[in-house]
């Protein structure tokens, strides 16, 4: 079969209209009054839905180039949803505006290398700013207004989310399960969590599952670096395989090939070794090592503990009554507290008083706070398998969203903090830039607006009008889309957290750069 080959114009003219497809599906789903979007499958039930980064990864069209314009302008969603945990839509039609108008432009003669590098300087611009208009969350009032937002306004879910950090602190885990009622329910066990997860995703047994959760296993604890070459290792494994049980080996470094060998034999049922990055880095590797210790009864096996793999035992291994693991996250739940973590605590709190480090003091209040502070459990009640799909990606949402908020804080919501940058965009780039440049920098300008435009559409206002009115208004005012009135959005609690702002602004101009400078597709 022969290749068909697009170029120039043509080319990224067959990409937008698959874009467009996407975009128009996403677009009706944004903000306090979005629409539900059906999706249809033979394979599973019917959803009701409105997750953006779900809805776009079932969307799939026979036209394989507009399949093209439909996978690249998903990446922009995708990646915006792994970084930040929400805001997927917003950066799908960000991008698509950027795209379209870019074309328009091109097709007129701008040259696109130059609106690549206009686009590329207002990026950084835009970054700039927001770093600058951020405001830090002031309490658990403002984790509620994020947790409402992101969950399409649903006080419960949020009441939830906030009542879990307030409980488990903002480093703390929350996890989602279903329940077995009708009710939502939130259970604090005692337990510790960490910034690390599984190595590999081939680890993963269940490919439909983000995440393992093994209730019997041996927890390995290791200081040192686990070499394939150790044969030492490799002999204790072949001990433990005898219990049938899976390893959950925490080490401080793992080598590549022990990883493949790991896959290997878990994949062939000899042993179900799962392995995961200790945390921290340099001296507090081993320091958190023990506080783990201290919670699952493991000896740790290193150069400094006098354990080694010969001389080890099965009596050496910790145990858990269950262990979470995702790609960032490990959580270990352990309900019987014993007088070592208790120990552990106390010598952490003494350590605390003797400090002179304020950065120290800070690092043992955190420790104090995973050992003490416990995990938090949402369990997700539901009258039919449809709402609990959907009760559960709008929590998910909501955590993902609280947690970015936490880290790098909150802006106006509602596309406003957008329309904001829009205007200041273009006074930067009117001063600033020139020629095509200056054009790509007032594309991207242009299409700041258009998410806070489609927030009013749905609302079903004249979206023209308002956002005038907004453009005229102090930073902080604008348009509450829920109650349709004008106000100070951050006494109101619409806020979105920044790094969701700004995670969909780089996305979507990453994409936007590359479908405007390609030239050519070849495809079957």
């Amino acid at each position: 079969m022969k290749n068909k080959i697009f170029y120039n114009n043509e080319a990224r003219k067959m990409l937008i209209r698959g874009m467009a497809i996407l975009n128009k599906a996403l677009a009706v789903t944004i903000g306090p009054k979005g629409r539900n979007v059906v999706l249809a499958n033979r394979n599973r039930s019917t959803q009701i839905i409105n997750d953006g980064i779900t809805i776009a990864k079932e969307i799939y069209v026979k036209n394989s180039i507009y399949n093209i314009g439909i996978s690249l302008i998903r990446q922009a969603s995708s990646k915006t949803n792994e970084i930040a945990g929400d805001g997927t839509t917003t950066s799908t039609i960000l991008a698509y505006s950027i795209i379209e108008e870019g074309i328009r432009s091109i097709e007129s003669g701008v040259n696109p290398v130059s609106i690549r590098e206009g686009i590329e300087k207002s990026s950084r611009f835009l970054n700039d700013q927001l770093i600058e208009y951020s405001n830090p969350l002031k309490d658990l009032k403002d984790i509620y207004n994020i947790a409402y937002i992101s969950s399409g306004g649903n006080h419960n879910l949020s009441n939830l989310i906030r009542d879990a950090i307030k409980t488990v602190g903002k480093e703390g885990i929350i996890n989602l399960e279903e329940g077995n009622s009708f009710r939502d329910e939130l259970i604090i066990a005692n337990g510790f969590s960490f910034d690390k997860g599984f190595i590999s995703s081939y680890f993963l047994r269940n490919q439909d599952s983000d995440k393992i959760i093994e209730s019997d296993s041996y927890i390995l604890l290791v200081d040192s670096k686990v070499e394939a070459t150790n044969n030492d290792l490799l002999a204790f494994l072949s001990k433990i395989s005898k219990t049938q049980k899976a390893v959950i080996l925490i080490a401080r470094e793992i080598e590549p090939e022990m990883v493949s060998t790991f896959i290997l034999n878990n994949n062939k049922n000899i042993i179900n070794v799962i392995a995961v990055k200790a945390p921290g880095f340099g001296n507090q590797v081993q320091v958190l090592l023990e506080d783990i210790s201290s919670l699952v009864g493991a000896d740790i096996i290193g150069e400094n503990t006098g354990v080694t793999f010969k001389n080890c035992s099965i009596s050496n291994l910790g145990n858990a009554d269950k262990i979470i693991i995702t790609k960032n996250n490990t959580v270990i739940i352990k309900e019987d507290q014993l007088k070592r973590v208790e120990d552990r605590c106390n010598n952490i709190r003494k350590q605390i008083k003797i400090s002179d480090s304020l950065y120290e003091k800070e690092l043992l209040q955190f420790r104090l706070q995973r050992l003490t502070g416990g995990v938090a459990t949402i369990k997700v009640g539901a009258i039919t398998e449809t709402e609990m799909r959907d009760k559960k990606l709008r929590l998910e949402d909501s955590i993902n969203a609280t947690r970015a908020a936490i880290i790098e804080g909150v802006v106006p919501g509602g596309g406003h903090m957008l329309i904001f940058l829009s205007d200041i965009l273009s006074k930067w780039a009117n001063k600033n830039l020139s020629g095509d440049e200056r054009e790509g920098a007032l594309i991207f300008a242009k299409a700041l607006k258009v998410p806070g435009k489609q927030i009013i559409k749905n609302t079903g206002f004249n979206d023209s009008l308002i956002i005038q009115k907004i453009s005229k208004m102090e930073f902080g005012l604008g348009f509450n889309s829920a109650s349709s009135n004008f106000c100070n959005m951050y006494e109101e609690g619409i806020i979105d957290p920044m790094k969701v702002t700004r995670s969909a602004i780089q996305n979507a101009s990453s994409i936007a750069k590359i479908v405007l400078s390609t030239e050519c597709i070849v495809t079957e």
